[in-house]
């Protein structure tokens, strides 16, 4: 499928979802991501805070937890420069204070600078993901320049409440594909990073 028609499609999906179900989901994704990722080693991971509008995923229980069981984590939030089209980084814990930008999504007002290149794991956005590790995000391309100057080794793992599509057929020369997804239901692998990868991994 065409990434046009995904996003219609995964966000009517998003909207069919009802609350419930949402807490469910984001429940049982958050303790798969618990049992299923290594986290020695980690010492700053990168995280999208959820968009409710968007009905995303709740990334804010999960670093709340890492926050509190991971204190020697630093956790790191985007700030999005609309005039040039990047992503800025930020250090957050929860608790400090967050404002909607001009798309309307959460974030911080302070925060020390992180450079990409020091990030260990990083929770990337998506509304679809096929069975290669690409995705389909909102198509403002932030993601994919900001993934492009990451570490090689730094994982790139999706979070998402659906399992993924067979294909995206129309896939750019700068989309930049994930290591591994996870759902509240399994998590995939696309790349070789068996080290942030807990033994009790299917």
């Amino acid at each position: 499928m065409i990434k046009d028609a995904l996003r219609r499609e995964f966000r009517q999906r998003r909207r069919a979802v009802s609350e419930p179900e949402a807490a469910a989901l984001n429940g049982a994704l958050t303790t798969r991501f618990f049992a299923e990722i290594n986290l020695v080693g980690v010492r700053f991971l990168h995280a999208f805070l959820t968009a409710e509008r968007l009905r995303e995923v709740d990334t804010v229980s999960l670093l709340h937890r890492l926050h509190t069981d991971f204190p020697g984590i630093r956790l790191v939030v985007p700030k999005t420069d609309f005039a040039t089209g990047q992503l800025a980084h930020v250090t957050w814990q929860p608790g400090e204070p967050l404002l909607p930008n001009a798309y309307g999504l959460p974030e911080p007002t302070g925060g020390d600078e992180v450079f990409p290149s020091t990030l260990d794991l990083i929770l990337v956005p998506l509304l679809a993901f096929d069975r290669r590790g690409l995705r389909v995000g909102y198509g403002g391309g932030f993601y994919d320049r900001f993934l492009a100057k990451c570490r090689p080794d730094a994982l790139k793992l999706g979070l998402s409440w659906f399992g993924p599509v067979d294909e995206i057929s129309d896939v750019d020369a700068h989309d930049v594909p994930l290591d591994a997804c996870l759902t509240p239901h399994a998590l995939y692998r696309f790349a070789e990073t068996s080290r942030l990868f807990s033994p009790v991994a299917e």
